[in-house]
């Protein structure tokens, strides 16, 4: 058996959850995020726009989803109370902090 390369050791993820419990027959979801930023300051401000559950977040989920999911408190209706991220060629959007991607009003 062959060691593992450790280049394709650093490009694995690992989560570990905790104390989850799944009731008999019931079907629960947990949600992460992945940001790739090369910035201190700009994986600071995606988390802090994640956290919130904005529009990107909440894309492609359903109500049964937005029930199942222990670990965020998604909006029933799914609607985020953020503005969508303005699209850059420049920036990635998860890099834009809140202030630059919300419209000024």
């Amino acid at each position: 058996m062959q060691a593992p390369d450790p280049h394709q050791l650093l490009r694995q993820l690992s989560a570990t959850w905790q104390k989850v419990r799944i009731p008999a027959g019931k079907t629960v979801e947990l949600m992460h995020f992945v940001s790739q930023e090369v910035l201190r300051s700009a994986g600071i401000a995606a988390a802090q726009r994640l956290i919130q559950l904005p529009p990107e977040a909440l894309a492609g989920l359903t109500t049964t989803d937005a029930t199942a999911i222990q670990n965020f408190s998604v909006p029933q209706n799914l609607t985020s109370a953020l503005a969508a991220l303005l699209s850059s060629p420049a920036r990635s959007p998860a890099a834009q902090s809140p202030e630059t991607a919300s419209p000024r009003l």
